[in-house]
């Protein structure tokens, strides 16, 4: 069977399921009840920006080896749940609905390395377990209603090679 948009796995344990979903800008609109999609457990890589939806992460433990989550430019308005996504390693929600502090599950993802959550309206302080994100290497948080100051657990991204706080 062949969708647009969708990929499968050739092969090994997750033959024949879903591996990929790529339907970026794509007119789609609505909530996605419980974080369904989440359900794929072969699922590695979504790319739903640019779409009005909304999806919320309680579910997505269940996709055991997610990789790669894109919902810039959609109306996802929580990060509630997302520490259950422990493969993770690039989660960007940019320009998105995402309010209130950063959940502290989002210190569970070790394995991030890029995270984008640029304009949006996180407000509070920059955790201090920012430092817990040790293979992080791009991190982009302006246009966010933070304040305070920085903390020096920073320092220990080690492996940071772009940092945008403004």
């Amino acid at each position: 069977c062949t969708w647009e948009g969708i990929t499968y796995h050739d092969d090994g344990e997750f033959k024949g399921l879903v591996k990929q979903i790529k339907l970026d800008d794509n007119n789609l609109i609505g909530i996605l009840p419980y974080g369904q999609i989440w359900m794929l457990e072969g699922l590695e890589h979504v790319n739903l920006e640019k779409n009005d939806i909304v999806i919320p992460f309680s579910q997505v433990g269940n996709a055991k080896n997610l990789e790669e989550v894109i919902l810039s430019e959609t109306k996802t308005s929580s990060l509630e749940g997302i520490g259950g996504a422990v493969s993770l390693k690039a989660l960007h929600i940019t320009d998105a609905t995402l309010q209130g502090p950063s959940p502290s599950d989002l210190f569970q993802l070790t394995l991030l390395e890029e995270l984008f959550l640029s304009h949006n309206a996180l407000t509070g302080t920059l955790a201090t377990r920012i430092g817990q994100l040790k293979k992080l290497q791009a991190f982009y948080l302006f246009g966010n209603e933070l304040e305070g100051t920085l903390p020096t657990e920073l320092g220990f991204l080690a492996s940071i090679e772009h940092l945008s706080l403004g």
